[in-house]
């Protein structure tokens, strides 16, 4: 089996630092990247090895999905954590309601302080960790804010039919920002993916379910 790297695409307005617990779980190399700094695609592909596992959270999975697809013999695997290919709702498929996102878009404009302070509660969900999200936001421009959420409006659901390397979707199947029902819809349209929806957890299950979501990321990992 050839060694692993596995690098960590963290979510709207974080540090990759959210993931630093967790590099002692895996037997293998470790890359934390924030790609939320106007990295472009090829910027982050040129720094990143061969034969890479990329693992996304929430829209850093967007940038991973890319990569995986524009440079379809470079990256072994591809995870994705609480992610949705389309997040904006529409007739067929579960997501954020427009009017709250375009709720968010006005803060991000007029006022990122209270965007954050909305978004941190909305990640947290029923979970108590609003401290330590608090302690791994990423200090970037109130403009790259408004940039990144306008990124929620992509629809990836054609990208992801065109994957050729395994998947993993991981979900909490009480995460205020991905709908529960996405696991099953995930699993129809692309039954070539694995998707694994961890129970009680939200959006994020590496930091209060990290027994389980270590457990589904190695068995992933290990599996050929």
């Amino acid at each position: 089996m050839p060694a692993n790297t596995l690098v960590f695409f963290p979510g709207y307005a974080f540090s990759s630092s959210i993931f630093s617990h967790v590099r002692d779980d895996f037997s293998a190399d470790v890359i934390l990247i924030d790609w939320q700094k106007k990295l472009s695609v090829d910027e982050i592909n040129q720094h990143l090895p061969d034969n890479a596992i990329l693992i996304g959270w929430s829209i850093g999975s967007m940038m991973a999905a890319i990569l995986c697809e524009k440079f379809p013999h470079k990256y072994r695997k591809l995870i994705t954590i609480c992610s949705n290919p389309a997040w904006i709702a529409n007739d067929n498929w579960p997501g954020m309601q427009s009017a709250d996102f375009i709720h968010f878009m006005q803060l991000a404009a007029d006022d990122p302080k209270k965007l954050l302070q909305q978004f941190l509660k909305l990640v947290n969900g029923r979970d108590r960790h609003t401290t330590e999200l608090r302690e791994h936001l990423l200090m970037i421009e109130p403009a790259n804010l408004l940039f990144y959420l306008q990124w929620m409006q992509q629809d990836q659901r054609v990208l992801y039919q065109q994957l050729q390397l395994p998947v993993l979707h991981l979900l909490g199947d009480r995460d205020y920002l991905v709908p529960a029902s996405c696991a099953n819809l995930l699993a129809q349209h692309y039954p070539a993916h694995k998707v694994q929806s961890i129970p009680d957890a939200g959006h994020i299950p590496f930091l209060t379910h990290r027994n389980e979501f270590v457990t589904h990321v190695r068995n992933f990992i290990d599996a050929e």
